[in-house]
């Protein structure tokens, strides 16, 4: 009782400071009232509420002893400004109630940017506010910003096929997702799409791909698809080459080497098997074929009296025969052969 009673004295102290002229008590089993001057409270008994202005919860300020709630409704301080206020007691079940707010005039908020702060904008939601401006919403299942063409954070774990950060709210199989330990999935419709592998240092296409998946932008002119930059790193014959490959083998290789200065040197392009000119299976190294037309080989040189010309390695490996055409008639010579 004691102490109960020092706390309702403490609430007094207080309300005479804001300039309150007097204070009425209503007990809880009871319409009847008692008027206080002078800070002076003498409540009916130990179970006994009291309010100011009115008998129920809705009055300016309303204290319920039995349940521990204090209710304010309304109640400004106008004249006296209260630097720092020391709540003694508190317990892990002590609550503090707040209007509802909005994002102009929040519940929360600081005495010199009253519209920067955060209040409740809808059931089991809370808003942040900044220059009255709302901004992020923590909800019971993420985080978002209030509008469907906006990010959300979603509160679930995530896959390489369920993305928990969204670019747009409302389509939650969209976005970006975990593949495992250093491994990003890009999620389009609860299909991973795309993957960044810092393991095996690649990026993967997952999906199966459309016929022509990678398309350039209409009238493009003349286009880089492709470009591995060289610098002066790589010593003087280090390969520097990429390869368009099935099932990890090599079928063809845009090959070069580092000239050490940052440039390239001795660029070729290697087959890595049979080439089919009109025909996907080729009988020979080099097979050429037109089913509407003769199938012919043009070899020739831009020097004006340099001709074409075609070198063969010998049946017997000892040495090369080079073939050039001149008017008609075929010239078979002895030559040294190409080094690679």
């Amino acid at each position: 009782m004691k102490k109960r009673f020092k706390k309702i004295l403490t609430i007094a102290s207080i309300l005479i400071l804001f300039g309150l002229p007097s204070i009425g008590f209503a007990a809880r089993t009871s319409s009847s009232y008692f008027n206080l001057q002078g800070g002076i409270i003498n409540p009916k008994n130990d179970e006994s509420d009291f309010s100011i202005g009115g008998k129920t919860t809705d009055a300016p300020l309303y204290v319920d002893v039995s349940e521990n709630l204090v209710y304010m409704q309304e109640l400004n301080v106008v004249t006296t400004t209260i630097e720092n206020l020391i709540i003694n007691d508190v317990t892990s079940s002590t609550i503090f109630y707040a209007g509802d707010g909005s994002a102009a005039a929040p519940s929360y908020t600081f005495a010199s940017n009253t519209d920067t702060g955060f209040f409740r904008s809808s059931a089991n939601t809370v808003a942040f506010v900044g220059g009255g401006n709302q901004g992020p919403i923590f909800t019971a299942t993420g985080m978002n910003f209030g509008n469907s063409n906006k990010p959300y954070i979603l509160d679930q774990s995530s896959t390489a096929t369920t993305p928990n950060l969204l670019p747009a709210q409302g389509d939650d199989n969209t976005g970006i997702g975990w593949a495992g330990a250093d491994q990003l999935s890009l999620i389009a419709g609860g299909t991973e799409m795309l993957r960044l592998d810092f393991n095996e240092l690649e990026v993967q296409f997952m999906a199966p791909l459309a016929t022509g998946p990678i398309e350039l932008t209409e009238d493009s002119g003349a286009v880089t698809a492709i470009n591995l930059p060289v610098s002066s790193t790589p010593s003087a014959g280090d390969e520097e080459s990429y390869c368009f490959s099935n099932d990890s083998n090599c079928n063809l290789k845009v090959y070069s080497e580092a000239d050490g200065t940052g440039g390239i040197q001795n660029q070729a392009i290697v087959i890595e098997s049979e080439l089919g000119i009109g025909t996907s299976t080729p009988a020979t190294l080099l097979d050429v074929y037109n089913a509407t037309a003769t199938s012919s080989i043009y070899i020739y040189s831009g020097g004006a009296g340099l001709g074409g010309r075609a070198i063969f390695e010998d049946i017997d490996g000892a040495g090369c025969t080079e073939i050039t055409a001149l008017d008609g008639t075929l010239t078979a010579q002895t030559v040294t052969c190409p080094t690679n």
